[in-house]
């Protein structure tokens, strides 16, 4: 199943992770693209797939109406793609693909989506890898507690390396500002600090499709502004009162490498658990 990794952020940030599991659901089940279903169709099989009650379901499809779907004359006309990025304010982002185990639980599809948000941003041109990030940062993009992440990284199966910094004792005067603010050990002669965790997500990257057409609608309408944290960019759309299109500068790099540009001459230490 294909799922779109931005704009799933930004719906299970406001809360409406369950009409973007029926409506990814939904888009699978209608193969031939005509773009609806039959609303009996569609409450058998959301039912058997989810294993949702009557009652939940049709508080769902009713909160979905008119964002995520149409429901009119016993059919239920699916939104696209383009119309959930304009109405979320975002790219959709590069697609994934999600197993179908993913549709399960609630918590469950969670933790794939952010597993395929993983797998995107640590994707460059030419190949696909970890992104090293901050918790931080993380907790900040989502919305959610460290706790939820390590569940979700848990669940996704994404896997964690603990990067560990280093300089060696003792300290001149002019890199001891290096360690200020962070916590720190002492190993034989030299000072270690934890340096931001790289994630690797299992998951692969689908075929473009119709995010490509979104992305390019939505650059054409909207202006692109790079902000180095998501409070950035909040804060800046709280003073002009509208959303700018981001995508986060998380890490420098070295000759293309992914280490990180130290201010002063540490040697740095990856992979280290």
């Amino acid at each position: 199943m294909k799922a779109y990794p931005e704009l799933g952020r930004l719906i299970i940030r406001s809360g409406r992770a369950r009409e973007y599991r029926i409506w990814l659901l939904l888009r699978q089940i209608d193969a031939t693209g005509r773009g609806w279903l039959y609303l009996d169709d569609v409450s058998l099989i959301v039912r058997d797939r989810l294993a949702l009650s009557n009652d939940t379901l049709r508080r769902v499809l009713a909160a979905g109406d008119g964002t995520f779907w149409t429901i009119q004359d016993g059919r239920i006309w699916l939104a696209g793609l383009l119309k959930l990025s304009e109405i979320f304010e975002c790219r959709p982002g590069r697609p994934f693909l999600m197993p179908n185990e993913a549709m399960g639980k609630l918590q469950t599809f969670k933790a794939f989506i952010y597993a395929g948000w993983i797998c995107v941003q640590g994707t460059t041109k030419s190949k696909q890898g970890g992104i090293t990030i901050s918790r931080a940062r993380c907790t900040d993009s989502w919305n959610v507690s460290r706790v939820t992440l390590s569940t979700w990284e848990r669940i996704s199966g994404i896997s964690k390396r603990r990067n560990i910094a280093q300089l060696d004792l003792p300290l001149s005067p002019d890199l001891t500002p290096a360690l200020d603010g962070r916590r720190f050990w002492i190993e034989g002669s030299t000072v270690c600090w934890q340096m931001p965790n790289t994630y690797a997500s299992p998951l692969e990257l689908a075929p473009r499709g119709m995010s490509r057409k979104a992305r390019a609608v939505i650059d054409a309408d909207g202006q692109r502004v790079y902000y180095s944290t998501p409070r950035d960019r909040e804060r800046d759309e709280r003073k002009i009162g509208r959303f700018h299109y981001q995508t986060y500068g998380f890490l420098r790099t070295i000759h293309g490498e992914g280490h990180w540009q130290a201010s002063a001459p540490a040697s740095l230490f990856f992979g280290i658990r």
